[in-house]
């Protein structure tokens, strides 16, 4: 008996062959942390990447599947993930026993197990290549694309290529199926009857296991020219290119899948746009087409790690365009300034960003955001706002003067019954933001002198928006007044009635210091005497990203604990706040709970690299050591 799959059209048929191809991926991809790392070599899907066409868009190579899927299947992750209750469930559900049902009758047919399938077909590597055809309008319904992989049994692969093939000609799904040859090579054509909107199929087996199959002939001529090298080809391979081998020797080649986008296809697909009716939305693409257009190629990498799971991206620009389209925002990662405590943050912290800023050129940007209408009322806000700086000027001494190192963190909200640091309404969570000040960067900029310094000007202008704040009524009672606290030397600022404004200008320090409490400007300035202040997360740093200037990241196992610790208290105000029943809130808080704590810390982080004009951005997640998990 033949399962439902080849009894069905050809148009899902084939939807449910990809999707059956894309759940194994995924099954190696979601669940593990658990793959062994050797050295760097080359991937095997290097020596197919030689077959691709060179003016393929989009490509997506898949490397060890084998080797990862039996490092996985065997991993404390996957099994702690096994454990979870959402996913028990999940196993037990009738969708789950309908599948594996479905997967035994396919299995029966074609006489070999899914795993063995995988292991032996697409074990090795797998490219997928789709290319847009560059006579015409870039139209997604155009594209043509061309699979390629290396089968570690040909006869197995074989055996089924052939049993589909004439299963589906005896069902009358293939019209015909026709012999064909490309100088000595002989290549096969599924036909489909007339006035059907599927494509002719084209597919070629090589002796070593290389197969190949396309929707477009053409595409597997090219194939077949490049592996046999008997036919001069008609176009060079995407291999020859030495932008997309720059681009993949960026990308780490044990990556379990690698994307590679060739820019000039979001190029011509931006063309398709409908043109923007404003001024504004029109200066808002433009920007957009010029920065595409000045990348060279994009990649991505998943990596499968026992240490980390992350996915990587990399933007590599025009060498020429680099400058042009970054500017001077870029900056180079420079060591933290001496007497400097700007990464010493409170050990209660439970979210870090530390990035490199280059303000001038930031307000720049921003600048090219306002509508031009209001463009003139820049000048006037500007000549205010120097009056508030002293007369420094907000482009000329202030902005240069901040930064480039900035850090913002989260804390934790008090949960006792008196919560001076969470705010009377909306975000809970004590929040401080802190920048650096150069007082000769801002000098240098202007080449002037003159007694008042940025910390001042700074100082001076903080001091006045808190008097501003402290007259809303409709906020602040009408007595409220500023207060100061001395801390390590700088002056805290706040209003004496609860709001969410308070800062410090830490001279000293050399810092400039907001946040949405003093108890929690406080606690941070505090917090630079403590040797242990920050070390939680530059450990993470060192782990996961210690080339990375900028990043953003989560201490995971911190808001576990603080979760479980009040959970109580979280589920009351969840289920008060929501309306609904506390058990159901507290089922759901328990399943989020048990996959947080499956991992240890979460990330974003970005490195610049001037030299080699690229932009590179990584978000991952660090597995828990399993002694903390039992």
């Amino acid at each position: 008996m033949q399962p439902a799959l080849l009894r069905r059209p050809p148009a899902a048929c084939f939807r449910f062959c990809f999707h059956a191809v894309c759940a194994l991926v995924a099954s190696a991809l979601c669940l593990g942390a658990a793959s062994v790392v050797v050295g760097e070599e080359p991937a095997p899907s290097d020596a197919l990447l030689k077959l691709a066409p060179a003016d393929a868009g989009v490509i997506l190579t898949i490397d060890h599947l084998r080797e990862q899927s039996q490092a996985i299947v065997g991993s404390l992750l996957s099994q702690d993930v096994q454990r979870l209750p959402a996913i028990k469930a999940w196993l037990d559900s009738d969708k789950v026993r309908d599948f594996l049902r479905s997967r035994e009758q396919i299995e029966g047919f074609f006489q070999a197990s899914f795993n063995q399938i995988r292991d032996e077909i697409f074990g090795d590597a797998v490219v997928l290549a789709l290319r847009l055809p560059t006579d015409k309008a870039a139209d997604p319904t155009e594209a043509r694309g061309v699979l390629i992989l290396k089968a570690r049994d040909p006869k197995l692969l074989e055996r089924l290529v052939e049993l589909i093939n004439s299963t589906q000609k005896q069902n009358g799904e293939i019209a015909e199926l026709s012999e064909r040859k490309r100088g000595e090579t002989v290549y096969h054509t599924r036909e489909f009857h007339p006035g059907e909107t599927h494509l002719p199929e084209s597919f070629v087996i090589f002796a070593d296991g290389t197969f190949a199959f396309s929707n477009a002939e053409s595409l597997i001529h090219e194939v077949i020219d490049h592996k046999t090298a008997r036919l001069a080809p008609a176009s060079a391979s995407v291999a020859d290119l030495a932008s997309f081998r720059s681009m993949s020797a960026r990308l780490p080649s044990r990556a379990v899948a690698r994307l590679f986008f060739e820019p000039r296809l979001a190029h011509r697909l931006l063309g398709n746009l409908p043109a923007p009716a404003s001024a504004d939305d029109r200066t808002m693409m433009a920007m957009v087409e010029q920065y595409v257009g000045g990348l060279d190629y994009v990649g991505a990498a998943l990596v499968v790690r026992e240490q980390e799971i992350k996915l990587q991206a990399v933007q590599a620009f025009q060498p020429d365009k680099f400058r042009e389209l970054t500017g001077s925002w870029i900056t180079s990662l420079t060591a933290e300034r001496s007497g400097s405590r700007l990464l010493a943050v409170p050990t209660s912290t439970a979210a870090l960003a530390s990035l490199n800023v280059d303000f001038p050129s930031l307000y720049r940007l921003l600048l090219g955001f306002v509508p031009e209408a209001d463009q003139p009322k820049i000048a006037k806000l500007e000549t205010l706002a120097d009056g508030l700086f002293l007369g420094l000027g907000v482009r000329r001494r202030v902005l240069p003067a901040l930064g480039p190192r900035v850090v913002a963190y989260l804390e934790p909200p008090d949960f006792s019954p008196r919560k001076n640091d969470a705010l009377p309404r909306g975000f809970p969570f004590p929040v401080v933001v802190a920048a650096e000040i150069d007082e000769e960067a801002g000098r240098n900029a202007t080449r002037e002198g003159g007694s008042a310094t940025v910390a001042d000007a700074l100082d001076n202008a903080l001091n006045t928006l808190l008097a501003a704040l402290s007259l809303d009524e409709k906020r602040v009672p009408a007595s409220a007044h500023i207060e100061i606290r001395d801390v390590s030397g700088a002056g805290v600022k706040s209003l004496s009635t609860p709001y969410p404004f308070a800062y410090a200008v830490d001279r000293p320090g050399r810092r400039v210091v907001l946040g949405t409490s003093a108890d929690a400007v406080t606690r941070y300035l505090d917090a630079g005497a403590d040797p242990k202040a920050g070390t939680r997360f530059r450990a993470i740093q060192a782990a996961a990203f210690p080339d990375c200037a900028s990043y953003v990241c989560l201490d995971l196992a911190a808001i576990h604990g603080l979760a479980v610790q009040h959970r109580d208290r979280l589920i009351d105000v969840a289920a008060k706040k929501q309306k609904r029943p506390a058990a159901d809130v507290g089922h759901d808080l328990d399943q989020v709970l048990g996959l947080v704590q499956l991992f240890d810390a979460a990330f974003l982080a970005a490195r610049v690299d001037v030299k080699n004009a690229t932009l590179e951005h990584t978000i991952g997640l660090l597995p828990r050591p399993t002694a903390a998990l039992r």
